[in-house]
């Protein structure tokens, strides 16, 4: 099993979503909790969050990550909704910076 890198949606194969590669970083997502991201270079998307890729929505990239996050976990305190969302622009705008070539189908 699989999972997007972006909104965690599973996937029965990799073949069944899209691979960008991007360059390796490790980022401290969040200060309070603490919370640091690591990425080995390959981010695997559902075709919704392809979608959303391949048409440059950043934003709308980030708001459909939180929006599952805060639904699999039940999130309903608004500053965890907000850390989540703040989490998500840090960890999406190092995937965009390092972002190398087009996506593998």
């Amino acid at each position: 099993m699989y999972f997007c890198d972006f909104c965690t949606a599973p996937m029965e194969k990799m073949t069944d979503g899209w691979t960008y590669k991007a360059e390796p970083f490790i980022l401290q997502a969040h200060d309070d909790p603490p919370l640091v991201c690591v990425s080995d270079a390959g981010w695997l998307a559902c075709n919704s969050c392809a979608a959303l890729i391949e048409a440059q929505d950043a934003a709308g990239l980030v708001e459909k990550s939180v929006k599952k996050e805060v639904e699999h976990f039940n999130i309903t305190d608004e500053y965890m909704v907000d850390a989540i969302r703040s989490m998500m622009n840090k960890l999406h705008a190092e995937f965009w910076k390092g972002k190398r070539e087009e996506a593998i189908t």
